[in-house]
Protein backbone atom coordinates (compact mmCIF):
# COMPACT_ATOMS: atom_id res chain seq x y z
CA UNK A 1 0.00 0.00 0.00
CA UNK A 2 1.63 3.35 -1.28
CA UNK A 3 1.74 6.34 1.61
CA UNK A 4 -1.37 7.89 -0.28
CA UNK A 5 -3.49 5.12 0.30
CA UNK A 6 -2.56 4.91 3.89
CA UNK A 7 -3.15 8.44 4.22
CA UNK A 8 -6.42 8.58 2.53
CA UNK A 9 -7.57 5.53 4.27
CA UNK A 10 -6.61 6.63 7.57
CA UNK A 11 -8.29 10.01 7.16
CA UNK A 12 -11.62 8.35 6.05
CA UNK A 13 -11.27 5.79 8.87
CA UNK A 14 -10.66 8.76 11.67
CA UNK A 15 -14.17 10.83 10.01
CA UNK A 16 -16.09 8.34 9.75
CA UNK A 17 -15.14 7.07 13.24
CA UNK A 18 -14.21 3.49 11.86
CA UNK A 19 -17.43 2.73 9.65
CA UNK A 20 -16.96 0.03 7.04
CA UNK A 21 -16.25 0.90 3.49
CA UNK A 22 -20.18 -0.15 2.03
CA UNK A 23 -21.77 2.27 4.96
CA UNK A 24 -19.41 4.91 3.68
CA UNK A 25 -19.98 4.46 0.46
CA UNK A 26 -23.51 4.93 0.99
CA UNK A 27 -23.67 7.35 3.61
CA UNK A 28 -21.72 9.26 0.65
CA UNK A 29 -24.04 8.63 -2.24
CA UNK A 30 -21.19 6.46 -3.96
CA UNK A 31 -20.97 2.93 -5.23
CA UNK A 32 -19.24 0.55 -2.65
CA UNK A 33 -17.16 -0.83 -5.52
CA UNK A 34 -16.48 2.40 -7.14
CA UNK A 35 -14.98 3.28 -3.68
CA UNK A 36 -13.41 0.43 -3.14
CA UNK A 37 -11.36 0.45 -6.94
CA UNK A 38 -10.52 4.39 -6.17
CA UNK A 39 -8.79 3.93 -2.31
CA UNK A 40 -6.90 0.66 -4.12
CA UNK A 41 -6.30 2.64 -7.15
CA UNK A 42 -4.88 5.56 -5.29
CA UNK A 43 -6.80 7.89 -6.76
CA UNK A 44 -9.68 9.31 -5.01
CA UNK A 45 -11.47 12.53 -6.96
CA UNK A 46 -12.17 15.28 -5.73
CA UNK A 47 -16.03 14.70 -5.50
CA UNK A 48 -15.65 11.64 -3.23
CA UNK A 49 -13.62 13.52 -1.12
CA UNK A 50 -16.33 15.95 -1.27
CA UNK A 51 -19.07 13.50 -0.51
CA UNK A 52 -17.25 12.05 2.29
CA UNK A 53 -16.28 15.13 3.89
CA UNK A 54 -20.30 16.28 3.46
CA UNK A 55 -21.71 13.12 4.75
CA UNK A 56 -19.71 12.66 7.97
CA UNK A 57 -19.56 16.79 8.25
CA UNK A 58 -15.08 16.11 8.46
CA UNK A 59 -13.23 19.30 7.19
CA UNK A 60 -12.67 19.89 3.47
CA UNK A 61 -9.36 21.04 3.74
CA UNK A 62 -8.42 17.87 5.90
CA UNK A 63 -9.95 15.92 2.98
CA UNK A 64 -7.75 17.32 0.54
CA UNK A 65 -4.65 17.64 2.88
CA UNK A 66 -5.07 13.58 2.65
CA UNK A 67 -6.08 13.11 -0.76
CA UNK A 68 -3.14 14.76 -1.94
CA UNK A 69 -4.42 17.63 -3.52
CA UNK A 70 -3.03 20.68 -1.48
CA UNK A 71 0.32 21.14 0.49
CA UNK A 72 0.10 21.10 4.41
CA UNK A 73 1.29 24.75 3.63
CA UNK A 74 -2.13 25.67 1.53
CA UNK A 75 -3.83 23.55 4.35
CA UNK A 76 -2.48 26.20 6.66
CA UNK A 77 -3.41 29.07 4.49
CA UNK A 78 -6.70 28.06 3.66
CA UNK A 79 -7.27 27.29 7.47
CA UNK A 80 -6.24 30.99 8.93
CA UNK A 81 -8.28 32.52 6.02
CA UNK A 82 -11.22 30.63 7.03
CA UNK A 83 -11.05 31.85 10.74
CA UNK A 84 -10.05 35.18 9.91
CA UNK A 85 -13.25 35.73 7.68
CA UNK A 86 -15.07 33.85 10.50
CA UNK A 87 -13.56 35.82 13.23
CA UNK A 88 -15.95 38.62 14.50
CA UNK A 89 -14.68 42.03 15.00
CA UNK A 90 -13.87 42.22 18.37
CA UNK A 91 -11.77 38.61 18.04
CA UNK A 92 -9.85 40.31 15.69
CA UNK A 93 -9.17 43.81 17.76
CA UNK A 94 -8.53 41.02 20.57
CA UNK A 95 -5.53 39.58 18.85
CA UNK A 96 -4.31 42.78 17.20
CA UNK A 97 -3.83 43.94 20.61
CA UNK A 98 -2.31 40.72 22.26
CA UNK A 99 -0.08 40.91 19.29
CA UNK A 100 1.00 44.80 19.94
CA UNK A 101 1.34 43.45 23.95
CA UNK A 102 3.26 40.45 23.16
CA UNK A 103 5.91 42.74 20.94
CA UNK A 104 5.22 40.15 17.85
CA UNK A 105 3.17 42.76 15.72
CA UNK A 106 5.21 42.99 12.59
CA UNK A 107 5.94 46.60 10.51
CA UNK A 108 2.36 46.14 8.73
CA UNK A 109 0.89 47.31 12.47
CA UNK A 110 3.09 49.15 14.04
CA UNK A 111 4.49 51.94 11.10
CA UNK A 112 2.55 54.80 11.14
CA UNK A 113 0.44 55.19 7.93
CA UNK A 114 0.98 58.04 5.53
CA UNK A 115 -1.22 60.75 5.57
CA UNK A 116 -3.25 61.61 2.50
CA UNK A 117 -4.71 64.78 1.27
CA UNK A 118 -8.57 64.15 0.79
CA UNK A 119 -11.39 66.30 -0.74
CA UNK A 120 -15.19 65.39 -0.17
CA UNK A 121 -18.36 67.57 -1.83
CA UNK A 122 -20.52 67.58 1.07
CA UNK A 123 -23.47 69.38 0.16
CA UNK A 124 -21.87 71.76 -2.25
CA UNK A 125 -19.51 72.66 0.56
CA UNK A 126 -15.93 71.17 -0.54
CA UNK A 127 -14.20 70.13 2.62
CA UNK A 128 -10.26 69.63 2.76
CA UNK A 129 -8.83 67.10 5.12
CA UNK A 130 -5.38 65.74 5.53
CA UNK A 131 -6.47 61.74 6.89
CA UNK A 132 -4.71 58.54 7.22
CA UNK A 133 -4.45 56.26 3.95
CA UNK A 134 -7.25 53.70 4.79
CA UNK A 135 -10.48 53.09 3.29
CA UNK A 136 -12.05 54.98 0.75
CA UNK A 137 -13.35 58.01 -0.32
CA UNK A 138 -16.98 57.42 0.93
CA UNK A 139 -15.35 57.16 3.95
CA UNK A 140 -13.24 60.04 4.15
CA UNK A 141 -16.81 61.51 2.95
CA UNK A 142 -18.54 60.31 6.38
CA UNK A 143 -15.47 61.11 8.50
CA UNK A 144 -15.54 64.71 7.17
CA UNK A 145 -19.34 65.10 8.00
CA UNK A 146 -18.82 64.07 11.11
CA UNK A 147 -15.81 66.02 12.21
CA UNK A 148 -17.91 69.16 10.54
CA UNK A 149 -21.08 68.00 11.76
CA UNK A 150 -22.76 67.32 8.78
CA UNK A 151 -23.81 63.98 8.38
CA UNK A 152 -27.33 64.35 7.80
CA UNK A 153 -26.19 66.44 4.59
CA UNK A 154 -24.12 63.58 3.37
CA UNK A 155 -26.95 61.08 4.40
CA UNK A 156 -29.30 62.67 2.27
CA UNK A 157 -27.03 62.86 -0.46
CA UNK A 158 -26.86 59.18 0.16
CA UNK A 159 -30.67 57.82 0.17
CA UNK A 160 -30.54 60.07 -3.27
CA UNK A 161 -27.67 57.56 -4.62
Amino acid sequence: MSDFQTVIRNFIERVTAGASLRAVAEASGIDASTLSRQLARGSVPVQTVVAVCRAYDADLVDGFLAAGYITEEEAAQMSSRGSLRAATDQQLAQEILRRLQEGTATEALTDPLPEESHTADIGGRVIEGRFRAMGSKREFAHDAAAQYKDRSIFDEQEQGD
